[in-house]
């Protein structure tokens, strides 16, 4: 989770989902019912088109080569899913490896 500007409800929302769940994980422990969050950076979506209705003005900073790929989100949630007994997965927070630009 990240603090930008102009992204107050955005980030709020995101805190909103983490409290949810970090309450639902302490109701549920012991059940064998598991909760957890995945919190990806950027991802490759048409979400960042704006000629298919997507978000209008992409940060300079940000390249599609610096997202993550949607199967690479998937891949997280399938973690998730299949964790076996003896792990509690709490939340993945992913990124795309970037490297530091000189």
């Amino acid at each position: 989770l990240m603090y930008r500007p102009r992204g107050t409800l955005y980030a709020s929302s995101k805190w909103a989902v983490q409290g949810l769940v970090g309450c639902l994980r302490e109701e549920l422990a012991g059940t064998g019912v598991k909760v957890a969050t995945v919190n990806p950076g950027a991802v490759d979506t048409p979400w960042w088109s704006p000629e298919r209705g997507g978000h209008k003005v992409m940060p300079p900073s940000l390249q599609r080569d610096d997202m993550l790929s949607p199967d690479d989100v998937a891949q997280s949630i399938v973690l998730i899913a299949e964790q076996g007994p003896s792990s509690d997965i709490d939340k993945i927070v992913q990124y795309h490896p970037t490297p530091v630009k000189q």
